[in-house]
């Protein structure tokens, strides 16, 4: 059985920025959100259970705010400066994601998720193997 491929909910995400209202700007926040997550567990190999690491937000954000990739990994090369940029990105869509999935008195707009997709885009784009 293959493995999930994480950029269909990537594709998702697309599909549901495409319809009005904020029940799907919620959900394709989500759903980018998570592609990317899940895609950056695989590509540091956070995903395997090895000791230091576990696949959490938390843990995951700080590896690259920190510049401290796990070795090896499946990640191409970046400065700690493009690495901490990558960091600062996850943290600023986490919220957003929380807000998207928690926060039912925050109005979520088909703006909020596209910022939201645009920025997943852009850092899928970096890390996407040649």
């Amino acid at each position: 059985m293959a493995d999930f491929d994480w950029n269909e909910y990537f594709s998702l995400a697309k599909e549901l920025l495409e319809k009005e209202g904020e029940v799907y700007a919620r959900a394709s926040i989500g759903k980018a959100y998570y592609a990317l997550y899940n895609i950056l567990c695989l590509k540091t190999c956070m995903n395997k259970s090895k000791e230091g690491f576990t696949s959490n937000h938390a843990d995951l954000i700080s590896i690259f705010q920190k510049a401290e990739l796990p070795s090896p990994n499946k990640l191409p090369e970046f400065t700690n400066e493009e690495l901490k940029e990558i960091g600062k990105d996850l943290s600023f869509l986490r919220m957003q994601r929380n807000n998207a999935d928690y926060d039912r008195v925050k109005k979520i707009t088909n703006k909020d998720a596209k910022i939201v997709y645009q920025k997943v885009e852009l850092i899928l784009e970096k890390i996407k193997e040649e």
